[in-house]
């Protein structure tokens, strides 16, 4: 498998390549931990849930849902993001968003979604925030 290997001071995230579902390998403070990046196209992704409940049962409950290929979103798709928030929420994980375009994060902060799942503008950012924040799921940070 072929990886990126991207240094930030304290930070190392390496990325493996298969989609639509990427590894982070993201090593700070010595300790390493290992993300899933799922990514979202088009309009919907109908086995959102499936693929994430196999990802928490995997062992990695703490996920990072890249929207930067969403053009539209409806309330289903909201839904959808909102239930699988739940699930890793409930099973000790954390979902985050990345890459949202503005017209999607602006329905996100409409409905005050902002507040409950951190969104951030890069999936790195959006990495470097799960392999800090541990165990323990903080409080929604704006990145831009």
């Amino acid at each position: 498998m072929s990886a990126w290997i991207l240094r930030f001071s304290d930070t190392r995230v390496t990325i493996g390549i298969p989609k639509p579902v990427t590894v982070l390998r993201v090593t700070t403070d010595g300790k390493e931990t290992e993300l899933e990046v799922l990514e979202l196209g088009g309009e919907a992704y109908p086995g959102l849930r499936d693929l994430v409940r196999s990802q928490i049962e995997k062992g990695r409950p703490h996920l990072i849902l890249d929207l930067s290929s969403v053009e539209r979103i409806d309330s289903n798709g909201v839904g959808e993001i909102v239930a699988v928030w739940q699930h890793a929420k409930n099973r000790g994980g954390e979902l985050v968003l990345a890459g949202l375009k503005p017209r999607i994060r602006d329905i996100f902060e409409i409905l005050y979604l902002d507040k409950v799942i951190p969104i951030f503008d890069t999936v790195i950012e959006a990495a470097i925030y799960l392999a800090r924040s541990g165990d323990e799921p903080r409080g929604s940070t704006d990145s831009g």
